[in-house]
């Protein structure tokens, strides 16, 4: 019987490859699943039609399969595999679930002594006396496709390590996302990700697979419901246990790419490796994620040319001057009145989201910087600038709808994007360091410009008071402790709650400052300690 759930679920599996392939139009890669499936479904024909009580054949549609596969029509091979194979072989696996008590299930003593070998000798026995390393409760859930998830049960709430449906479904579409990868080596944080291991093995022929696991007891459960034999036997497949101080290095190394899921690293202790995880997100998203929508955006904005000139055209206007550098933080409630009254003195430039809290105190801002692709509240900005005296500077993949602004706009060409940087360099244009968020860009561009002095106000890099912006910038609640928070130094000598975004910014800054040596640089905040600078507190306000 396990055998047969083992077939079972190998056919789903293949029928899910297959599909998936057949409506991304890879056409190749879906005929070789197929192949597979009906070679897998002939070679076991006779155990599955004893548990069928029908015309498996016919159930299965296998004989309209042969006809859409000779007329290529793989549209109807896909439709005939979701809608008649899948569920009738899933139909099958329950009625053998069934049937199975827990004991039955049991994989483990299916591992081979070569297994054993490249499981790490003498670890087996350690894995099957573990128990967990939490106070957590985990269970095991059979799934539709003849195999089970993992559960982890905490305070009267489930995470799942998999989806309980079809998690070959799940692992293909989680990995699409990361196409752009395929051919690079994976290192898989937890191991209830083994379906995406699984998947990347076979879908992804050139990529090693590093799988680390602190809890044994993860293992242990996976071992004994899972049939993973042909997962330890592939020698592309690695697997790492409870060995954290070998972490670092493959999050560190860029051959690797990180794969991971919110359960699998929910009860991680070591802050190194939390730490570590989260930076490289922060690293990885500023472009990923909003790849797409910054190359249609550049696109666009590359086409309105008449209407945007380089950034470039406007160094005379911060060069040698005083400028002060305005962001959205908590701080920035404290310093408006200073900055009201000494309006004058200085060239402002300020982030997009603080358009609206300088107009309502009768505040214009010589620039406005704006650098978010994506359409959040772009009227915030465009209605609350005024037109006859601020300039709008942008990113070259900045959302196309900001350039509908109709005071004078001028593009920055960002490092990092490509595409970008190559239409910069072929029309002479200035090119600047992002840094990941719309504040690094404006301080990037004041130094890029030789500006002779720069004030911040706003720059906080920190929940100040328990609060993300100050009022009037952004509606965000109140910051409440959480696994994210994490401390670091202050402007006034304590410690102040920050998260990983906002530390990796604040760490560009200091890096970005380390070789500026002829520019006066004050901080004005009750946020983070940004290293490089000259940092006050709001109420030393009078000491600029």
């Amino acid at each position: 019987m396990l055998e047969l759930l083992y077939i079972i679920s190998s056919i789903i599996k293949l029928a899910t490859y297959s599909t998936f392939y057949f409506r991304k139009q890879i056409y190749h890669r879906g005929n070789k699943w197929l192949i597979d499936i009906i070679n897998t479904i002939s070679e076991n024909y006779s155990l599955l039609n004893e548990c069928y009580t029908s015309d498996l054949s016919e159930a299965l549609g296998l004989h309209d399969i042969m006809i859409a596969q000779k007329n290529d029509d793989y549209i109807l091979i896909a439709d005939i595999i979701e809608l008649r194979l899948i569920p009738v072989i899933e139909e099958i696996a329950n009625l053998i679930m069934s049937c199975f008590v827990e004991q039955e299930v049991n994989y483990s003593n299916r591992i081979s002594g070569h297994d054993l070998d490249r499981f790490k000798k003498g670890l087996y026995e350690t894995v099957f006396h573990s128990e967990p390393i939490t106070d957590c409760i985990y269970e095991t859930e059979c799934t539709n496709i003849a195999g089970v998830t993992i559960v982890l049960e905490e305070r009267g709430y489930r995470y799942y390590y998999s989806g309980n449906n079809n998690p070959y479904m799940d692992a293909l579409n989680f990995l699409n996302s990361d196409i752009s990868y395929e051919g690079c080596d994976y290192f898989i944080y937890g191991a209830g990700m083994l379906y995406e291991a699984e998947v990347i093995l076979d879908t992804r022929p050139a990529s090693e697979v590093y799988v680390y696991e602190s809890d044994m007891y993860i293992i242990k459960l996976l071992l004994k419901y899972r049939n993973v034999k042909h997962i330890l036997d592939n020698e592309r497949f690695h697997l790492i246990i409870g060995e954290s101080g070998q972490i670092l290095d493959y999050l560190d190394n860029d051959r690797f790419r990180l794969l991971f899921r919110m359960s699998s690293i929910r009860h991680t202790h070591d802050e190194n490796i939390r730490n570590a995880i989260e930076k490289y997100c922060v690293k990885q998203s500023s472009v990923e994620y909003a790849y797409n929508y910054m190359l249609a955006n550049f696109y666009r904005n590359i086409k309105r040319r008449n209407d945007w000139e380089p950034i470039d055209i406007i160094r005379d206007r911060i060069e040698d001057k005083k400028v002060f550098l305005i962001a959205g933080g908590p701080s920035l409630d404290g310093t408006i009145d200073y900055i009201k009254s000494n309006r004058e003195s200085g060239i402002i430039v300020a982030v997009g989201a603080t358009a609206k809290k300088l107009n309502k105190n009768g505040i214009t801002a010589d620039f406005i910087v704006e650098t978010d692709p994506f359409d959040r509240d772009i009227r915030h900005i465009i209605d609350n600038i005024d037109i006859k005296n601020t300039g709008l500077i942008f990113l070259s993949t900045v959302w196309y709808k900001m350039l509908d602004f109709s005071g004078k706009k001028y593009a920055a060409f960002q490092e990092g994007f490509d595409h970008s940087v190559e239409y910069a360099n072929n029309n002479g244009f200035n090119i600047v360091t992002g840094g990941g968020s719309v504040a690094t860009v404006a301080l990037d561009i004041c130094l890029r410009f030789k500006a002779k002095e720069i004030t911040c106000f706003g720059l906080d890099l920190a929940y100040t008071n328990n609060q993300s912006h100050a009022s009037g910038v952004k509606n965000m609640p109140t910051v409440t402790n959480s696994s994210n928070i994490i401390r670091v130094k202050g402007v006034k000598g304590n410690m102040v709650p920050t998260v990983f975004n906002m530390l990796t910014y604040k760490e560009w800054i200091e890096n970005r400052l380390r070789d500026v040596t002829d520019v006066k640089i004050t901080n004005v905040s009750d946020g983070a300690y940004i290293e490089g600078m000259r940092n006050l507190a709001v109420d030393s306000i009078n000491l600029i």
